[in-house]
């Protein structure tokens, strides 16, 4: 409208009516018509002049249906943060503006750009007053804050927070826009969630495993838990509401509980339960899972999570309280959810869920640091191997085995009474017995009978049951010297027994009647190790019964040994070993003993054995000298057939030269007797052609 009213003035200032044409001179008419034209138009022209001009006053009179906040900005504390999962991500936003009136009002409006897949969680808005100015009005709606309602010519500032809270780690980029017309810009803001934390580690973390199943709650007993049976995190009082552990208080309770746990004989790294098709379904074993890093758990780092569980509490509507401790009260392990890997019979079951064999925890549960898990039957037989992993760390693994009915049994002497014979005693734990079903996996709680053939010679315990390990340890008295089957069976009699293991028991005396003293070789150096054997036999030529035995006294060398020969003898099949070194010095040394009285002589023999040590250095520089002696003898006999060739060479050539001369002599006169031979031949011939010629004649 400025405008138009610029363009009336200016047509009013150039008018027409300000220029007109120079009027005829000499008519007067024509002059008075001239000045009525004039006065007609100048009317017409002022009216409208005075018309434009108030329509132009009017319009500037009349102020804005809306104002335009002025110089307003929208600014960000930053334009990035980061956090933990579970924990807030937060920037502040700066809305500023000079204000020409009530009606004044900036908004600022936050999209999201792009998230990390799987993730729910949206952004929060939320007013801070701390540094506002001009007393604004503040309005919050979702992801828009607008800012308004102040006085004309007051500078406002209104501040908001934009925080993140979410489990699901990866890059969140927003936008913050302000309102259409502003001359603020907008704002783009990158918020990174991820975990800071060191992975679990084994020696921090622990997990427990009972033959138990868990309690009401669905909770390890093995774990630390609050008043209503729930795995703790923070401890909910009723009355108040309120968290009354920090995270350091909760750490320091979790050692203690650790320390409790690994104590504890209900925790085992085994387990051997009842399989097959009727225990289908049965909780057979749980186990309670602590994360943490670090060398210890108090020295744990994990955190950043939430939790919303119940406590235990009744409300009146019978149901339990629920409550969601901050971040900074506890910590957890959002980053690392754990893995269950079951590797043969059976499956896990996790907050209640069957989850197969192999299980691993969704974001939303993997703020837990301590969990909760069982093993149930799937009606198959053999060893299970349950192996925990988080963040790339095996935690621990836990062997359960599913066992069936009883398919053999094997026998084996105590390592004790490995020899040949018993004695005439009480032999503790004589035989050990060994259950185990088909798959050859052992059967506890498992009554494993006996029976001696000959209770003359031996008896044996009616029976045992199998104790953890499939094993049962049977005591066999010893009556009288001979020898007895004892048979191990599965029924109270042996006829009766499908399943059986035998073993020969020999009783003889625990009196020696011959005791002999050996050595392990005949030569030794100067000092070296020495086996002195001591041998004893019974009356009936048997070695004498397995255990302690007096058999030798007085134990004496006519050179000092390096050791001291013990008087203490402990049979195995027979015989005793103990260790001696030998004399330092060379030469012959005699052990002698007494015989002990374990010996059925009253006359105590002396027992003696001898040896001799030997100088290895002056024993290897005597060889030296022989093999020199021996090496001139080879020497002078070599020289001696040299000469000896040498002359019957020299015969040889007078022979030679002999048989030559006699062979030249021999040719001359064989050539005289041919050359003789032939000239005979030639007179001969001529008398034949002679006498043929005679005769033709």
């Amino acid at each position: 409208m400025g405008n138009l009213v610029n363009q009336h003035v200016r047509f009013i200032e150039t008018g027409e009516f300000l220029i007109y044409p120079k009027p005829v001179l000499g008519s007067s008419e024509g002059r008075l018509i001239e000045r009525k034209q004039m006065s007609t138009k100048t009317t017409f022209k002022r009216v409208a002049l005075v018309a434009v001009a108030a329509l132009g006053l009017s319009l500037v009179a009349v102020a804005p249906s809306q104002a335009v906040p002025q110089v307003d900005t929208l600014t960000a504390s930053a334009l990035t943060a980061t956090a933990v999962p579970g924990a807030a991500a937060s920037v502040t936003l700066s809305h500023t503006y000079l204000s020409t009136g009530t009606g004044d009002t900036v908004t600022a409006t936050v999209s999201i750009v792009s998230m990390p897949a799987g993730n729910t969680a949206l952004p929060v808005l939320a007013s801070v007053t701390t540094n506002d100015t001009g007393s604004p009005t503040k309005v919050v709606s979702g992801l828009t804050a607008s800012t308004g309602s102040v006085a004309a010519s007051t500078a406002v500032r209104g501040d908001y927070t934009l925080s993140l809270t979410t489990l699901t780690t990866g890059t969140y980029v927003f936008t913050v826009t302000p309102q259409s017309g502003s001359k603020a810009s907008a704002l783009t803001l990158t918020y990174t969630i991820a975990d800071t934390a060191v992975a679990p580690t084994a020696t921090s973390s622990r997990v427990y495993m009972r033959s138990a199943a868990l309690n009401g709650q669905g909770s390890s007993v093995a774990l630390l838990l609050d008043g209503g049976g729930y795995e703790q995190v923070a401890t909910y009082n009723s009355s108040t509401s309120s968290n009354t552990y920090t995270q350091a208080t909760l750490k320091t309770n979790l050692g203690t509980q650790i320390a409790t746990q690994d104590a504890s004989a209900s925790n085992v790294t085994a387990l051997t339960v009842t399989g097959g098709s009727t225990t289908f379904g049965n909780t057979v074993a749980s186990f309670g899972l602590i994360l943490g890093n670090g060398d210890t758990i108090t020295a744990s780092t994990i955190s950043g999570a939430v939790q919303n569980i119940g406590d235990g509490a009744g409300n009146a509507a019978g149901g339990f309280t629920l409550y969601a401790p901050q971040p900074g009260y506890y910590f957890n392990a959002p980053g690392f959810p754990v893995t269950v890997t079951v590797t043969g019979p059976g499956t896990i079951t996790y907050e209640g869920a069957a989850k197969g064999k192999t299980f691993t925890e969704a974001n939303t549960n993997a703020n837990y640091l301590q969990k909760s898990y069982s093993l149930l039957s799937d009606g198959t037989l053999g060893t299970s191997t349950i192996t925990f992993t988080a963040g790339g760390v095996t935690l621990a693994t836990r062997t359960v085995n599913f066992v069936g009915p009883l398919a053999s049994l094997s026998v084996a002497r105590a390592a004790t009474f490995g020899g040949s014979s018993f004695p005439v005693a009480t032999n503790t734990g004589a035989y050990v017995v060994t259950a185990k079903d088909a798959n050859g996996l052992a059967l506890p709680s498992t009554v494993v009978y006996a029976f001696s053939g000959t209770t003359a010679t031996a008896t044996i315990a009616a029976s045992v049951t199998t104790g953890a390990t499939g094993t049962a340890t049977f005591d066999l008295v010893g009556v009288a010297a001979g020898t007895t089957a004892i048979t191990f069976g599965n029924a109270s009699t042996a006829a009766t027994s499908t399943i059986t293991a035998t073993a020969a028991a020999e009783v003889t005396g625990s009196t020696a009647t011959t005791v002999t003293l050996t050595l392990d070789k005949a030569e030794y150096a100067p000092g070296e190790k020495m086996t002195l054997t001591v041998s004893a036999k019974d009356a009936n030529g048997k070695p004498v019964a397995d255990g302690s035995r007096a058999l030798i006294a007085s134990p004496t060398s006519n050179v000092a040994l390096g050791c001291t020969v013990s008087t203490t003898t402990t049979l195995l099949a027979g015989s005793a070993t103990q260790t001696c070194y030998a004399p330092a010095t060379t030469g012959s040394f005699t052990i002698s003993v007494t015989e002990g009285a374990a010996t059925a002589s009253t006359t105590k023999a002396t027992l003696t054995v001898t040896a001799l040590v030997v100088n290895s250095a002056e024993t290897v520089a005597q060889a030296a000298v022989d093999a020199a002696a021996e090496a001139i003898d080879a020497a002078n006999a070599a020289t001696d057939a040299a000469n000896a060739a040498a002359e019957a060479a020299d015969a040889a050539t007078a022979a030679a030269q002999d048989a030559a001369d006699a062979v030249a002599a021999l040719s001359v006169s064989v050539a005289a007797m041919i050359d003789s031979l032939k000239k005979q031949i030639t007179a001969l011939t001529n008398l034949v052609i002679k006498i043929q010629k005679k005769v033709k004649a």
